[in-house]
């Protein structure tokens, strides 16, 4: 959407004041007991380190979730061996090597009352192998979610003569604003400039415009991977696609601008990125890191000073992975040389 021209050309002086460079952590690890980033996979093991061939197998994966949002769709994927030649890897919650978890229910923080947990067994057989054979086989478990980290940073906006009289009479400086977000296995940024002044000129024209920059990292330990099928509540919910090409780490970003502010059109080719729609989806650089600027514009100043709040959600879909081992003996005896001539027992 492009700012409201007959507002900009109000004759209106207007400052946007914030902390610059503050940061809104996403993961967990500090604070409260419990809480962590996102779904953390606790345990993945055979109930036996080492069988023979045709033995009975259990392997369990356990997951807990704690962040501080529910997390949907949750799919725990037991691959790295041929699940079919162990006997199909039978579950809890699924008949194949594919296992639905489900929702799972966010660390409470205010209670300190634990994350949901949720185990899968899969049933499984030893491979056939010959005697004096022994393998070790390296299951591995991939446990994917739709999830979101919420993050919130409040800005001051005052008029050009409040602005005066505290740099005037005050300490010169004004003080910096709170954050808070929410923990997950993606960490949100925002940062906007120290001071920045507009004065609306006539017609619209004058440096009305403000910079701000989230950026969002994966400090999660696994990966963003694209939505899947029938994940509707965080991830799904956004585009994994733009100008034809498929995104490989897709993250949806909603932001919402303080109250009596809006976005400016951007190209996305000038370093300034579309936030008018107030939804970005974009993809994260090697799966790391990715950055988004947009530009703020204020169409309703207060007469004194307001702080104001600009949220941001990210939404993803966050896999993670966790491997064991399995060393099989084999036990088949041989009754010959395949019927290769000249040869016995």
């Amino acid at each position: 959407m492009q700012p409201n021209k007959l507002l900009l050309a109000l004759p209106v002086i207007a400052v946007l004041v914030a902390a610059s460079g503050c940061t809104i952590p996403g993961l967990g690890g500090g604070g409260a007991t419990g809480i962590g980033n996102g779904i953390v996979i606790q345990d993945f093991s055979p109930d036996f380190a080492s069988v023979q061939s045709g033995d009975d197998v259990q392997v369990q994966v356990k997951v807990q979730n704690l962040g501080e949002v529910k997390a949907f769709n949750t799919v725990a994927e037991l691959t790295g061996i041929d699940v079919s030649a162990w006997g199909g890897g039978f579950g809890a919650y699924s008949s194949s090597a594919a296992a639905n978890l489900g929702d799972l229910l966010p660390f409470d923080k205010e209670k300190n009352t634990p994350g949901a947990v949720r185990t899968n067994i899969w049933q499984l057989k030893a491979p056939s192998q010959s005697k004096g054979i022994n393998t070790p086989y390296i299951p591995i478990v991939k446990v994917s979610y739709d999830y979101k980290t919420s993050a919130q940073k409040l800005i001051t906006i005052v008029d050009e003569n409040e602005l005066r009289r505290i740099l005037q009479v005050g300490t010169g400086t004004l003080p910096s604003e709170t954050s808070t977000a929410s923990a997950g296995p993606l960490s949100v940024e925002i940062t906007t400039g120290a001071y920045e002044k507009s004065t609306a000129q006539q017609f619209g024209f004058g440096d009305n415009l403000f910079p701000v920059q989230i950026k969002i990292t994966n400090t999660g330990g696994g990966v963003v991977v694209p939505p899947g099928t029938g994940t509707s509540f965080y991830g799904g919910g956004f585009s994994t696609s733009y100008f034809g090409t498929i995104q490989n780490y897709p993250v949806g970003i909603k932001i919402t601008p303080p109250e009596g502010t809006s976005f400016a059109f951007g190209s996305g080719f000038n370093s300034v990125d579309d936030c008018s729609t107030g939804t970005v989806t974009k993809d994260m650089w090697k799966g790391k890191e990715l950055i988004i600027t947009c530009e703020l514009t204020i169409n309703s100043p207060p007469t004194y000073k307001e702080s104001r709040p600009i949220l941001v959600d990210a939404f993803y879909r966050y896999q993670s992975e966790a491997s064991t081992s399995i060393q099989v003996f084999g036990t088949s005896s041989d009754s010959g040389y395949g019927g290769i001539s000249g040869y016995g027992w």
